[in-house]
């Protein structure tokens, strides 16, 4: 709607704008210095007062199996799992993990370098003791499935809508009380959001996880 065009940027490179009313998406090119060619997503919604700038930076995505596991092995690491070897909790095919099998191991965080591993198409980390899913996620462009069940997760971000090849969300029994708009934008065949805590969310979004989660509304907890 022409907001690059109407948008005044200071001596310093800062700007402020307003946008129309309801969840809006940005679309910010060439902002992340590692990745000038991909697109940034910025999502507003009704009175968000957001400072952004280029997202955190990374190493660039890993070109080799020693890589991919090097990732997995730090991932474990900083978990205190130093017994595991990574060969164990991976899957691969064509010298590179393609799946990632952390199920029930006590894993608290997992640290945003691990989006370098670009091939993955399967995360599990159901039952587990995960508050948040890390920034990046959805640069994991081949991403089909991803299992987080059982953790202690109350919040995602509204990028998870950008990870156009994801079929299989699994977020139940968690601490959500509430899921973000832009996760409409997903075209699954499985979802599972039972046993959160989502009790008031917005009209498009419960008409959307009807579709996909008949029996959500059952199992909600709410006070």
């Amino acid at each position: 709607i022409g907001l690059e065009r109407s948008t005044p940027i200071d001596s310093e490179g800062d700007f402020r704008l307003t946008v129309p009313w309801g969840w809006c998406r940005l679309n910010l090119h060439g902002i992340d210095p590692d990745n000038p060619d991909i697109d940034t997503m910025i999502y507003l919604r009704p009175g968000d007062n957001k400072k952004f700038g280029p997202p955190p930076r990374h190493n660039p995505p890993c070109d080799s199996l020693a890589c991919e596991l090097m990732e997995v092995r730090a991932l474990l690491d900083s978990n205190g799992l130093t017994s595991i070897e990574p060969e164990s909790v991976v899957v691969i095919e064509g010298d590179h993990v393609v799946e990632l099998r952390l199920r029930s191991l006590g894993i608290r965080t997992l640290p945003p370098s691990f989006i370098r591993i670009m091939r993955l198409r399967v995360i599990d980390v159901g039952g587990n003791n995960l508050r948040e899913l890390p920034w990046g996620i959805d640069h994991l462009r081949r991403l089909e499935e991803l299992i987080a069940d059982s953790n202690e997760i109350w919040t995602i971000e509204a990028s998870i809508g950008m990870i156009k090849s994801l079929r299989t969300l699994d977020l139940s029994f968690n601490r959500l009380q509430s899921v973000p708009e832009p996760i409409t934008y997903l075209s699954l065949t499985y979802l599972d959001l039972s046993g959160n805590m989502l009790c008031n969310i917005g009209e498009l979004t419960r008409n959307w996880i009807d579709i996909h989660d008949p029996d959500w509304k059952e199992t909600q907890v709410c006070r």
